[in-house]
Order: C-alpha cells, then structure tokens, then sequence
C-alpha cells in the first residue's frame, strides 16, 4: 500500500445521507408554513451538524421563534422515515473491501455522537473498518485534529503514513490541521468551487478512483521507496559502536548523572565552542530553562517581551509563555524561511528584553544586523539550535553566537539520541550554575534548594549513544549538504519553490546550513504529496499550523501573519538524511519534476 492507514469522514463520504437531509428539511418547513430549500441548497447549508443545517435553512435562523419546533419537526422526520433507509454510497463497499485486502489499515471519524457513530459502524463498517471515532468529551470536533490522531494512534500508524478521505471543506482543514494530505470526493455535499476555495487540490468523482491514489503494488516497504527518515537506518551507520557504549553503560550500573553525561558535556561544549553545556531532558526543557535561570538572575521578570519567529515550532512559544514573558510574532523572509531581520527593529518596544532566534530547518538565522541590534538595544539573543547541530556562522557554531542556546537530541534530529535529550549552552558561568540547579529540584547541593526547580536529566544511556554520534556529526551533515545541493540543483518545476544556494541568510555559506529538513513550497502542497507518495517519495509538512493559530493559544487567532500562514499552507519537506545516496535524491528529483 501506499498509504498504511486511511481516514474517512462519515456523512456525505461514506454514507449517502443527503437526499434524505433534503426531504427531512423541506418536511419541517412546509409543516410551518416556510419556504422550500433547493436540493443545491440543502448542499451548501450542510456543515457542522444538523443544528447548524438547520440554522442555515430556517429563514431567520435560531432567532426565528419558531425555530426550535422546525428542528423538533426536521429530527423526527428523520428518524422515522429516512435514518433506517440510509446506505453506504455505490461503490463504497467494494472500494473499502479492496482496501483492505491490501493489506490498508481504515478509520472513521466523525462529529456525530460516539453512540451514534458506533451505531453505524457496527451495522456498516466493522467487518472493513477498525477503528471509529465519535464526539466525546475529551476530544474536540472537527477541524481540530484530536479525532484523527486519536484514530491514528488505535490504529497503531503514524500520520506521514496516512491519508484522509472526506467531502467538505471542514475535512481539507481537519487534514490540513493533522499534518496529512487530504483527497476530496465529489459525491458529498460539497461542490468542486468549494472545496477548491478551501484549500482542496486532490479530487476523486467515484469511489474506485479511492483505490488508485491510495494503493500501489505492495512490497518491502509497503511502496516507499526513499523514506522521509529511517531511523532504523540512521542508527545502523554505527550500531556497533551504540551497541558497545550501550552495554558498558549497563554494566556499569551508574545511570543518572554519571561520568557518560559528564564527558558528553564537555565534549558537545568544546564542539560549539562554548565555556559550557549542560545536559537535560529534551529541547523544550533546555528553553524553558534558559529563560527561567535569566528570570532568577533578574535580567527578566514577568511581562517582558521576547521577539520570536512566527513561523517556529511552538516549542519555542510554550517555553516563552510558561515564563510568563510575551512572544512578539516577525514574521519570516519567504526566501529564506527565517525571521526578516529587517522588520525587527519595528516590533521593539521599552518592554523588549531579548531576540530568540530560532535556526528553522537547521539554516542559521543569525545575521549581523541581528546582533547589531541586540548590542544597541541592550537585548539578550537566545538561540533555539534545536534543529542546527553543527550549524556555522563564519567560523562560530550556532550555539555560541548568543547569551545562551537550547538543543534537542530528539531521535529524527541531525545529533539524535536513543530517546529524548537536550542541552543548554552559554559561555555565562552563573546563567550555566543556574540551570544546572534548576534542572535537578532547584538544588545545588543534595537537599538543599535554592530555586523551585524541575527534574530535566540526560541519563547515561542517551549520553553514551550521543557521544558516539557526536563523532560522525560533521561527516552526517556533509552528506545532507550534498543530497541538498543536488536538490537546489537540479530539481527544475515552476509549481516547486526550491531553496537557492543564493537565498542563505546574510554573512553565511553553505556551512551555514546543515539541512536537517529540505523545505520547498508549492501552492498545491497536498496534491504535491499524494504525487510524491504515488511515486515512492515520502514527505512531512512543516508545520500544517501556525503558534498563533493553535487552539492553546486562542486569544491569537485573530492576528494575521499572511507570509507565516503561506508557509503554513505550502511547506513540503523532501527526504534528505545522512545514509541516502546521489540515486536516492535522483528518484525525489525525477518525481518532484514530473508533477503536473
């Protein structure tokens, strides 16, 4: 299979619901004396639930006194006369029995009730689905992406590996917000126009074209033939050598705060090139805990602002916001993809205490001008490396051009661990005590605490792992540079935007960038990646959804930053990893310049 897992919407994608949401409606209103509805417009009034079809039908809507008797008069219409009579539209059954003979992995989701839901699985779908999800208190509705994860982690597969199915433009969002593309049918409720307007580039106009897009010939790797990233790969360069570090450890019996995380912290702080590292828990760790040993030094306090990419990862926002301080949003350079250092200056008020840079796609983002307003403004300058291992500006590594540096060793990283890790680096003595003490309790000394601390530790383990890897990093990275080189190269499509050897921010080379993801844009991303994955190539989006659009953070949804949106809406990264081969990055070239 192409895909492991499908997701499917339920009414008007599975079911054939809508000639019978068109005669229940009219039956309601012609019973008070109200207008009829056009079958088109029963179509275009269908969205999130019948209360808001209805909504949209009643002339008035809810604020018409009688509208509270047409829904009565519409739902018991349609529970006597039309929800026993609903069916699977024709060709649905076959296209998922075929599915599944294919050895696909198939989902339900749906904004209906999870009674309601189950009621129909079990009379339609379990014998070809497995999996069916419902509204329920702890997840939220569509187009949030609760229900499809929560589906995707039944099911047991990750979301580079899955598609969804739907027929509204609700649906595309759904899609889009999970980070997995989407193919719109054109039975449902939603005409083309629409699901076009909404973002929709990938359409099907009878279920067995389903099977087509979603299936390839089976094989090894289930039809892929350059993966996004293998780990199992990554790790297998030097296994023996992990293997060999591993068992010592083991044996050794010492696995917190030992001589393993000890050594990688001098070692990983002679690499950047600063006074010193100190090891935690993982890459959001390490950022919380710089500005919280900033805040205990009083060179921060509540309220402060901090000027950040929009276009980060939320990482960088949650670790700013859980300190109290205030991100203020730039937005990015669109040929570079990092903060525009020329619309900074704009957003620094009296309440502007630090720059946090944050090195997207392992591409330095610091620029000299940067720095210069740093020094006239009196600011501190964070780095968030989490994805630029390794990165140089000039001849300083990122990681040591600030006051201080978050790293991730999450395992998909260009230094990756076992497991989670992370680190802080700062040539500040006192900042480097501070987070020291921080990540252990708040304590200096055994059981004596000076600050409310947190328990964020390296353990031997990920550092024994990370210390052999450490040693292969600038021969890793050298190969990403010539997977991407050839990429820049010789990728050649007008509908691609590829980064240009030419668009590397000021003051750096091609050191300057470590590739830890290969972005390109595309105005129909989502039909980029059905192509891409038709022909073997697997793909991720980075990342489907802003900071400032995220659900945890509502009181920003209203703010507009087009260009961090664009990015958003057209950001495809291609394989590019360490073992790959020049014949690896030829397929992902040949396949991404035969899109059409």
């Amino acid at each position: 299979m192409k895909y492991k897992a499908v997701i499917w919407d339920l009414d008007g994608t599975l079911m054939d619901t809508l000639q019978d949401l068109y005669l229940s409606v009219n039956h309601a209103l012609r019973q008070h004396d109200m207008p009829e509805r056009t079958f088109d417009e029963v179509r275009r009034f269908v969205g999130n639930g019948v209360r808001q079809l209805m909504v949209r039908a009643v002339p008035g809507g809810e604020a018409n006194p009688q509208f509270e008797e047409i829904f009565a008069a519409f739902k018991a219409y349609y529970v006597l006369h039309c929800r026993d009579n609903t069916d699977l539209y024709p060709g649905i059954r076959e296209t998922l029995e075929t599915l599944k003979a294919g050895g696909c992995r198939m989902a339900v989701v749906s904004n209906k009730l999870q009674a309601g839901v189950d009621e129909l699985y079990e009379t339609y779908f379990k014998d070809t689905i497995e999996v069916a999800v419902g509204e329920r208190p702890e997840v939220r509705r569509k187009p949030q992406p609760d229900m499809v994860r929560l589906a995707l982690a039944k099911l047991g597969v990750d979301a580079a590996e899955a598609v969804y199915i739907g027929d509204s433009e609700v649906d595309v969002a759904t899609a889009r917000n999970t980070g997995i593309p989407c193919i719109s049918v054109l039975w449902g409720f939603r005409d083309k126009d629409t699901l076009v307007n909404s973002g929709a580039t990938t359409f099907v106009s009878k279920p067995q074209d389903i099977c087509t897009l979603v299936a390839t010939s089976s094989g090894k790797d289930g039809g892929v033939s350059v993966p996004f990233l293998s780990l199992e790969r990554v790790t297998a360069m030097h296994s023996d050598e992990i293997e060999r570090a591993v068992t010592a450890v083991v044996r050794r019996g010492w696995y917190l705060l030992g001589e393993e995380v000890s050594a990688f912290e001098q070692e990983y702080a002679a690499y950047t090139g600063t006074d010193h590292c100190v090891a935690c828990g993982n890459g959001l760790d390490a950022l919380r805990l710089i500005l919280r040993a900033y805040k205990e030094s009083g060179a921060l306090h509540d309220g402060d602002e901090v000027i950040v990419p929009a276009n980060t990862y939320i990482a960088t926002i949650l670790a700013i916001t859980e300190n109290n301080l205030v991100p203020v949003f730039v937005e990015p350079s669109l040929k570079t993809l990092q903060m525009d250092d020329s619309l900074i200056e704009r957003h620094i008020t009296p309440r502007t205490k630090a720059i946090m840079i944050v090195h997207l796609y392992g591409k330095c983002a610091y620029t000299d001008r940067i720095g210069e307003l740093c020094n006239r403004y009196g600011l501190l300058l964070f780095e968030d490396n989490a994805q630029a291992h390794g990165c140089k500006y000039g001849n300083m590594r990122t990681g040591s051009l600030g006051n201080a540096a978050a790293h991730s060793f999450y395992p998909g990283k260009n230094l990756g661990a076992l497991g989670d890790g992370g680190a802080v680096t700062t040539n500040d003595n006192d900042i480097a005590e501070a987070v020291r003490a921080l990540a252990n309790y708040g304590s200096q000394r055994k059981y004596v605490f000076k600050y409310q601390g947190i328990n964020s530790r390296l353990d031997e383990i990920q550092a024994a792992v990370l210390r052999v890897k450490l040693r292969y990093l600038e021969e890793d990275n050298e190969c990403r540079r010539g997977i991407a080189r050839r990429y820049m190269e010789h990728i050649n499509n007008p509908k691609v935007a590829v980064p240009s050897l030419n668009d590397l921010v000021s003051g750096a080379t091609l050191s300057g960038n470590v590739f830890h993801i290969f972005p390109v844009l595309c105005e129909e991303r989502d039909r980029l990646q059905l192509w891409l994955s038709d022909k073997g190539v697997q793909t991720i989006i980075h990342y489907p959804i802003p900071p400032h659009k995220q659900e945890c953070y509502r009181r920003w949804n209203t703010m507009s930053f087009p260009l961090t949106e664009r990015i958003a809406g057209e950001e495809l990264s291609l394989p590019v990893a360490p073992y790959m081969t020049l014949g690896d990055a030829d397929k992902v070239i040949d396949a991404v310049n035969s899109f059409r």
